[in-house]
């Protein structure tokens, strides 16, 4: 495979995982009164996928993976809080440090959030067909191990995805 081949295939996998974002922020947005209870943002929904992908993090944790300012961080927490989405507890391991979990509240509306965003990936798979989709999922499959391995490596927390 040639640099121009490889720099070719990675700018049409880009627009592509574009337009499947477009389009499942469309669906979320025509179905928005079955999925959530307030207005989130996407970086507050991005906080929430990734607290809930650990079971919690800290806040340097969290300021980390959104790749933030803590202090902007913070901002977004207090806000997911008064909302009753999250709920700020000191960590049991480092007592100055705050960890942030989510509400029953918060798992309703990620619940929701996710029926919708499922639905979407069933169509899809459904039109891809079964050979295809099982390539898609085998190929995403491999990504997700190559990112877990390499956040292994690193430290590094998971940006949100799926749980496990």
């Amino acid at each position: 495979m040639t640099e121009k081949t490889s720099i070719e295939e990675a700018e049409f996998l880009y627009r592509s995982l574009m337009t499947l974002r477009t389009h499942l922020l469309k669906r979320l947005k025509q179905r928005r009164p079955e999925v959530t209870c307030c207005d989130l943002t996407m970086p507050q929904s991005n906080a929430m996928l990734i607290i809930r992908q650990h079971g919690g993090v800290t806040m340097r944790q969290l300021s980390d993976a959104l790749g933030v300012a803590a202090p902007s961080a913070s901002t977004m927490v207090e806000r997911l809080v008064e909302m009753g989405m999250l709920r700020r507890e000191t960590c049991p391991s480092d007592r100055r440090a705050v960890r942030v979990q989510l509400t029953e509240t918060g798992e309703r509306h990620l619940a929701g959030t996710e029926r919708v965003v499922l639905g979407v990936f069933t169509d899809l798979l459904t039109r891809l067909g079964p050979e295809t989709a099982a390539q898609w999922v085998a190929v995403h499959g491999q990504i997700r191990t190559w990112i877990e391995d390499e956040e292994r490596e690193t430290g590094n927390i998971a940006e949100a995805g799926a749980d496990g």
